[in-house]
């Protein structure tokens, strides 16, 4: 959980220091003049007036459609006394491609005379080639809203300009308060170190958060249960390679209740690593026993009686003492001899 809010924080921090850099490559883009543009609307709509009468015909229809798509752009910025706005022709595009996909004479014309009655429109609503329509930019804005072919600007593109907007009123405060006009440079350079940081720092939590979830999604699925450092059994946990070893060394120290557990732990791992039962992180022990009854019913007998040493001892917090340890220990030994006789 922990992991997950630092990941948050860090792509939170990358959104916003990118958003800027989005906010000047969109500012960036080239922007055509009102005469370009219109002149560009009128070849498109006189294409379509010649092409006209033989538009039923799907090899003219295909051309009409590539003189338009020549002529007209998607998206566009046009500048208008001064000031760039976003252009659309997502209509009149459709209307092309409502064109070249016509199968009948007649849907292809009546294809061309949509597009003849856009492009009027438009030409209409700009005005003459080389001559802005009256009124201010918002006046040409309305009218383009109007007709459709404006694109408004959405709410990321305000956050974007709004984020700009703060980082030059923050540029130009540090310039006042120090007075020097290597600030706002020394500052960007800065904020572009920190975005490339942000990117490393965010494939690095990109990585972890993978490597977590898969490692989860194996748990999950079992798909991880076969690796050697799994315990079998809850006993097994943190048990050395020689568990009857650590049992004894565990009972001289005076430890009976960790003895008796290590070897309950020691026989369920071996019962493993003889593929006596499959591996598994989640089995209980009546689940082991009922597992190794089906498998190896005659293993079943010395497993159940270290099974009733282990379960009073550990659980019920019973000191087994020294002899009960060693009732154990002969039951655990019992049991490695028939694992040895039965694979003979």
């Amino acid at each position: 959980m922990r992991r997950a809010r630092y990941a948050i924080a860090v792509l939170i921090l990358a959104a916003t220091l990118m958003a800027p850099s989005f906010a000047d490559a969109a500012g960036a883009t080239t922007s055509v003049s009102l005469a370009d543009y219109v002149a560009r609307v009128t070849e498109a709509r006189t294409a379509v007036e010649a092409a006209l009468p033989g538009v039923g015909e799907p090899s003219a229809a295909g051309q009409l459609g590539a003189v338009v798509r020549d002529r007209v752009i998607s998206v566009e910025s046009v500048t208008v006394s001064g000031a760039s706005m976003p252009v659309e022709q997502g209509v009149l595009l459709s209307l092309v491609v409502r064109l070249d996909g016509a199968r009948s004479e007649t849907t292809r014309r009546e294809a061309a005379e949509d597009m003849l009655a856009q492009l009027r429109s438009q030409e209409v609503a700009l005005g003459q080639p080389g001559t802005p329509p009256a009124g201010d930019t918002a006046l040409l804005e309305k009218i383009l809203t109007d007709e459709g072919v404006v694109e408004t600007l959405d709410a990321r593109q305000r956050f974007q300009e709004f984020l700009q907007k703060l980082i030059d009123k923050v540029l130009r405060w540090l310039e006042g308060v120090t007075g020097a006009k290597s600030t706002q440079t020394t500052f960007r350079a800065l904020y572009y170190l920190l975005l490339v940081l942000s990117v490393f720092v965010i494939a690095w939590v990109v990585f972890v958060l993978a490597r977590r979830m898969r490692s989860v999604v194996a748990r999950s699925d079992g798909s991880g249960d076969d690796t050697s450092g799994d315990a079998v059994i809850a006993a097994a946990e943190g048990l050395p390679d020689d568990a009857l070893a650590f049992a004894d060394a565990e009972a001289a120290a005076g430890r009976y209740r960790d003895a008796v557990r290590a070897l309950f732990g020691g026989a369920a791992r071996e019962l493993v690593e003889r593929g006596i039962v499959p591996r598994t992180r989640t089995r209980t022990d009546g689940e082991l026993l009922a597992d190794v009854a089906l498998a190896r019913p005659t293993v079943l007998p010395p497993l159940s009686e270290l099974c009733d040493a282990f379960e009073p001892a550990w659980y019920g917090h019973i000191d087994p003492g020294a002899d009960g340890y060693a009732a154990a220990r002969a039951v655990y030994s019992k049991l490695v001899a028939t694992l040895v006789g039965d694979a003979r």
